[in-house]
């Protein structure tokens, strides 16, 4: 993990479109991901949970990664605050 942000897409009017039909669209990042890529998600994309996505509910996940997963998702929401903010 480099924290290195790797793709972006957008804008979108917030309340327009669902995360996940924006992660799953023709040129969303979905269509970027290799063979068993996953992403880390919010539960707004608990549709591709397990196969393209890991959400913060996910049943099939280790529970022992919790705290890592959930940092990388605090991460993720600190540059979205600050992409809004700039």
């Amino acid at each position: 993990m480099s924290g290195n942000i790797c793709w972006v897409n957008g804008s979108f009017l917030s309340g327009k479109e669902r995360d996940y039909d924006i992660f799953s669209s023709l040129k969303g990042l979905m269509t970027e991901l290799d063979v068993g890529e996953r992403v880390e998600a919010d539960d707004g994309y608990r549709e591709g949970d397990p196969f393209f996505v890991k959400t913060c509910s996910g049943m099939t996940h280790d529970p022992r990664l919790r705290k890592l997963r959930n940092r990388v998702r605090a991460r993720h929401e600190t540059v979205n605050g600050r992409m809004a903010m700039w």
